[in-house]
């Protein structure tokens, strides 16, 4: 009897163990929903990671096509630091002649594709210009490169005027508690 006990609970572990290791796969639109809010916080990495991973597993359901779309809109951001026009052009390009993609996403692809190139030609013709003029890359930004550093420099400000905010309101409090503790002590010296 014990031993056919131990058997079973032996069988039950075994079985446990087997399907521990499986998990289960996350659910399209909650990963694009990671996605999203990675791209809201501007951590291009983590949302391309979570799009990756959505046009890897489901290339034909909603959730994996807009993540395609997403991941061109992602190289052609001059927010991004890390941005590749060419692989943008490239990528919707290949999205623009996919049979399962809805009429309208095929059309936004054709633009982003068409506006990856121009950009690319943008960028080459100031490469040209820079160095015609004779002047290393440094001293001529970019638009693109214009546009990322204003953005970190308002990204930066943001956070210093939270954090005087933050200190401004400790300092009222804390005026306030000493405020009351002399109006107290004013009131113990007149008696």
């Amino acid at each position: 009897m014990k031993f056919q006990r131990l058997l079973i609970a032996g069988a039950l572990v075994a079985a446990g163990c087997a399907t521990a290791g499986r998990g289960t796969e996350p659910d399209p639109d909650a990963r694009l929903a990671l996605g999203l809010a990675a791209l809201e916080r501007y951590d291009f990495a983590g949302a391309q990671e979570h799009f990756a991973w959505l046009r890897e597993h489901h290339p034909d359901q909603p959730a994996g096509q807009q993540a395609q779309l997403l991941l061109v809109a992602i190289e052609i951001d001059p927010a991004n630091a890390g941005r590749r026009l060419s692989t943008s052009a490239d990528a919707a390009s290949a999205l623009r002649r996919s049979e399962t993609l809805p009429p309208y996403m095929r059309w936004v692809s054709s633009t982003f594709s068409r506006l990856a190139h121009e950009l690319v030609a943008i960028e080459e013709r100031e490469a040209r210009e820079r160095e015609a003029l004779g002047k290393p890359n440094e001293q001529l930004l970019s638009h693109a490169a214009e546009i990322r550093r204003l953005t970190q420099e308002r990204h930066e400000a943001m956070v210093r005027v939270d954090t005087l905010d933050a200190k401004i309101t400790l300092m009222a409090k804390d005026l306030k508690e000493k405020t009351t503790e002399l109006e107290r002590l004013r009131k113990i010296v007149k008696e």
